[in-house]
């Protein structure tokens, strides 16, 4: 608001209107990102530090409210709470396979997943296969957790991961619904015939595209035409199979 005011003077806002107007700063939410298995005494989180420039990148620079506050470590309490999400969590029977997909600070509750299921096999527990879908820009700044990544493959955590760089210099730009209907045979198996649960986590947009794609991926799998694929599509939604923890607009 102070942005569109300093560029457009002839507006007069009086001061007492305009803090009578405002909406009070909403809380910020974020996917726990460990397992309470692992650390029963913690909750940890994963954020994305947000800044950027206005007026198409020749402006001043802005930062995210919450990531930047945390960012800078205060020496005060935190208000915080904890909000129930019982669509989003592993399935009941842990040898049931599970389908990830996440674009950048979306990882977050996927981390906890991988934990609690490593923690499970260490208890000589049987765990079905996990499959990574993650997406950011390029694998030299953005790919976070990149390290435990491959150790979590390399302990049989992970059954596959499967990467999608935005900006990777020398590739073809991709995102992750371009990876899930590159898989589109191994995720039509594991959905149909295994019974896999899918999580999807990010931005509106990115699970739009996912959902989307995964139209495709049962036409073109499946051989199957529009209609039958969403039909397929929304039984799984409905078989509570399909689970999404999306932040930005609301989408169809």
């Amino acid at each position: 608001m102070a942005d569109v005011l300093n560029e457009f003077h002839s507006v007069h806002v009086d001061p007492e209107f305009l803090l009578s107007e405002l909406p009070l700063l909403q809380p910020r939410y974020y996917s726990i990102s460990s397992s309470q298995k692992v650390t029963p005494d913690e909750v940890q989180l994963t954020m994305d530090l947000v800044s950027y420039h206005i007026h198409d990148g020749m402006g001043p620079k802005r930062f995210g409210i919450c990531s930047s506050f945390i960012n800078s470590f205060p020496n005060v309490d935190i208000p915080c709470y904890l909000r129930s999400a019982p669509a989003f969590r592993l399935p009941d029977n842990k040898k049931v396979p599970i389908i990830m997909i996440g674009a950048g600070s979306g990882i977050a509750p996927f981390r906890g997943f991988w934990l609690q299921r490593q923690a499970d096999l260490q208890n000589g527990e049987e765990s079905g296969k996990m499959f990574l879908f993650f997406g950011c820009r390029n694998s030299q700044t953005d790919s976070i957790y990149g390290t435990d990544l491959a150790d979590m493959a390399r302990k049989g955590v992970l059954h596959e991961l499967f990467y999608a760089y935005s900006q990777e210099k020398g590739h073809k730009k991709q995102y992750v619904q371009d990876q899930v209907f590159k898989q589109r045979s191994l995720l039509y198996w594991l959905i149909v015939n295994e019974k896999a649960h899918i999580y999807v986590c990010g931005h509106s947009l990115m699970a739009d595209g996912v959902k989307k794609s995964f139209g495709k991926v049962f036409e073109n799998a499946g051989k199957m035409n529009e209609t039958e694929a969403q039909e397929l599509l929304t039984q799984v939604i409905n078989d509570g199979r399909y689970h999404e923890d999306v932040f930005g607009l609301l989408h169809r």
